[in-house]
Parts: C-alpha cells; sequence; structure tokens
C-alpha cells in the first residue's frame, strides 16, 4: 500500500531479527513517552502474543452510519469480535509465542495479500485475536488529528469512549497517529507535550528551522593543503607566515594558483 510505510513490517521480523528474545516493547517512532515504559514492559502476557490498547479509531468507525468498516470486518478480516480490535503502535510482544503463530516468512506472505487497509495492524489482529492482553488507554492515547476525537471516537460505545477520555488527562504514551505532526503544526492536539521534550534536545534550534522551512545548509567546501604536510619548505613557510597570518592566506593563494588550483 502506498500509504504504508516498509519500516511498518519491521514488525514481522523481529521475532528473527532478535532471536534470543522472549519479550519485547514495540514503540512507533510518532510518539511521546510520558510514563515509565519498565511498568508497560513487565505487564504479565501469559500464553498471549501481544498486550496493546484498543483502537478506539477503528471501533467508533465500526458504529458509523455507512457501515464502510463493519462490511470491510465482514469480507476482509473475519474477526470474532471486531470490538476487539487493537492498535499496533505500542506493543508488548511475546515473541515465542509469535513464533509459535507464524515464521517469518509467513508473516510477510500473509501481509503482501492485497485488501487489506492497514497490512501490518490488520493481519496482527486477525491473527492473534484471543491471544491478546488488553492495556489501559492511558498507554496509548491517540491524539485528535482532524477532528476525531468528536467526529469518529464518541461513535464506540459509550464505555470506550469514557475510558479514552479518562486516558487524556494522565497519558502515559500519547501517539501522534496520523496527518497531523506536532513537530509540522505545533498547534494540534497535546503539541505542547511533545515540544516540552524537545527543547531538552541538542536538536531544538535544528527543529524549529526544519519546520519553518529553512533548508540544511551544504557543508564548507574542503581545499586541498597549498603546501603538502610533508613538503621540506613547510618549516619556513611557518615561521614567515604563521598560521592565521594575512601572509599566511596570501600564500596559500599563490600557491594554489602557480599549481593551478581554485
Amino acid at each position: 500500500n502506498a500509504h504504508i510505510s516498509i519500516e511498518t513490517y519491521y514488525r514481522f521480523i523481529i521475532q528473527e531479527a532478535l532471536p534470543f528474545y522472549s519479550k519485547l516493547l514495540y514503540l512507533d517512532c510518532d510518539l511521546v513517552v510520558n510514563g515509565d515504559v519498565a511498568e508497560l514492559f513487565d505487564i504479565e502476557l501469559g500464553d498471549n502474543a501481544i498486550a496493546a490498547v484498543p483502537d478506539i479509531d477503528f471501533i467508533g468507525n465500526l458504529n458509523m452510519k455507512n457501515g464502510e468498516r463493519a462490511g470491510y470486518v465482514r469480507k476482509q478480516l473475519h474477526m470474532r469480535d471486531a470490538y476487539g480490535y487493537f492498535q499496533a503502535g505500542v506493543l508488548v510482544m511475546n515473541l515465542e509465542r509469535m513464533r509459535k503463530i507464524h515464521t517469518v516468512h509467513e508473516w510477510l506472505e500473509i501481509a503482501s495479500k492485497p485488501g487489506y487497509i492497514y497490512n501490518d495492524q490488520d493481519i496482527l489482529n486477525v491473527e492473534c485475536e484471543g491471544l491478546v492482553t488488553y492495556l489501559n488507554y492511558s498507554w496509548n492515547v491517540m491524539h485528535n488529528c482532524a477532528g476525531r476525537v468528536n467526529g469518529v471516537f464518541d461513535f464506540a460505545p459509550a464505555n470506550v469512549y469514557k475510558a479514552y477520555m479518562a486516558s487524556r488527562k494522565a497519558p502515559k504514551i500519547v501517539h501522534y497517529a496520523g496527518f497531523d505532526k506536532p513537530w509540522k503544526n505545533p498547534w494540534c492536539d497535546f503539541a505542547s507535550l511533545y515540544w516540552s521534550y524537545a527543547q531538552e534536545t541538542p536538536f531544538m534550534a535544528q527543529m524549529i528551522a526544519t519546520m519553518s522551512g529553512v533548508e540544511r545548509p551544504a557543508p564548507p567546501e574542503h581545499h586541498e593543503r597549498a603546501i603538502a604536510e610533508d613538503s621540506p619548505i613547510r618549516k619556513y613557510v611557518d615561521v614567515l607566515a604563521p598560521t592565521g597570518s594575512k601572509q599566511r592566506e596570501l600564500m596559500k593563494v599563490v600557491a594554489r594558483r602557480v599549481q593551478g588550483k581554485r
């Protein structure tokens, strides 16, 4: 799918790329961790394959009047309980159990089949159904992209929407899922949280410059030495024209001209 990056399929190769690990915490790159992920990692999975937060966006879409997402579940996903669909941006993965479900080749073979909206997330939900430990919504608080809180999320069952709204008051992880990112739009939902952490990094100035459309300048052009380091005349040059002096700069220009260099 054109809207799915290659990197999103890394979830399927983790079990082989890290063969000596039995448990792993997976986090998308478009989020801010505001709590202690050690607490999240310590979640007991038992024989379940994955721990994740229910996807309020998907669940809300199930109840939309047009019925498109409900139809998609019936025709493509064939899930027994679509209201148990989880969001795959924050996952605690039981790699031993994942390896028993499918090999990496099998995961990627399934992901290559046409018809899926989210080739990675949809497949994890289908193949891991019934093997999921559900986390509190605070571990993956989806931000209000394009007004979805009051246009999609509120179509979810009342208990789901209530749990999501409560998680917004004390988020442990904020997920900027969708096109509206705080590093592009500093007015988006939860952007202040992102920038409060960004300003503690050494990259703040570059981030603001990038957001303002300022391009990174090309590195300065490097000239070959006008007089080689091992040249026999170098010791006399250092005496007559010390480093940093006007005589030195003039001598370098003359030497380059003689050698046909710029």
